[in-house]
């Protein structure tokens, strides 16, 4: 399923008219990796990025993750060590669609890492499911898998794609996807292919 240029533009339009309940707008990455002040915003339901290794997607999606309380920022900004200074003076702005904070308008927040920590005051809260993409290794060869694989799937729940999943990824992958499935492992639910 292809989205029409119709339905393109109407997702658009929720976006820029503030339609959705939850939503980040933007972010702006001082100081963090290799960004000085860098805005990314997120004009449309599904964003793709795309650029080469080491360029900074994963940053991104970690940073936007920050946006809510309830994701751990050591997922996606592990120190390597103890006394790891290497992200002082990090700053991430975020630009905010939050309805249940503020019916009206954009919430701005900011995310620090000051003295050893990152300090992540008024932050909404969210539901946040986050699928790692396993780069392009085949299932087969992902140990925590085998027992799937092997036919032993009774530590794993096999579940549909939701519908939105269904209809944002075909459209940025121009892919059908209706038969694709997740498996979760019950033992570690954010375990997930």
């Amino acid at each position: 399923m292809k989205l029409s240029p119709a339905e393109l533009k109407l997702e658009k339009d929720k976006v820029q008219d503030n339609k959705f309940n939850q939503y980040v707008k933007r972010i702006t990455l001082k100081n963090v990796r290799g960004f000085d002040e860098e805005i990314v915003e997120f004009k449309t339901p599904v964003t793709a990025l795309i650029g080469t290794n080491g360029g900074g997607k994963s940053t991104i999606l970690g940073a936007v993750a920050l946006a809510y309380k309830n994701v751990k920022p050591s997922k996606f900004f592990p120190k390597s060590f103890y006394g790891d200074d290497s992200m002082s003076d990090w700053e991430i702005g975020f630009e905010l669609i939050d309805k249940p904070i503020s019916k009206d308008k954009n919430i701005n927040r900011t995310a620090k890492f000051k003295q050893m920590k990152w300090r992540r005051d008024s932050f909404p809260e969210r539901n946040v499911v986050y699928v790692e993409i396993q780069r392009t290794v085949p299932a087969g060869e992902l140990t925590k898998f085998n027992k799937f694989l092997s036919g032993d799937s009774i530590q794993f729940e096999v579940k549909n794609l939701n519908p939105d999943t269904i209809k944002y990824c075909t459209a940025v992958l121009d892919k059908k996807i209706e038969d694709y499935k997740c498996v979760i492992n019950k033992n570690d639910p954010t375990s997930r292919m």
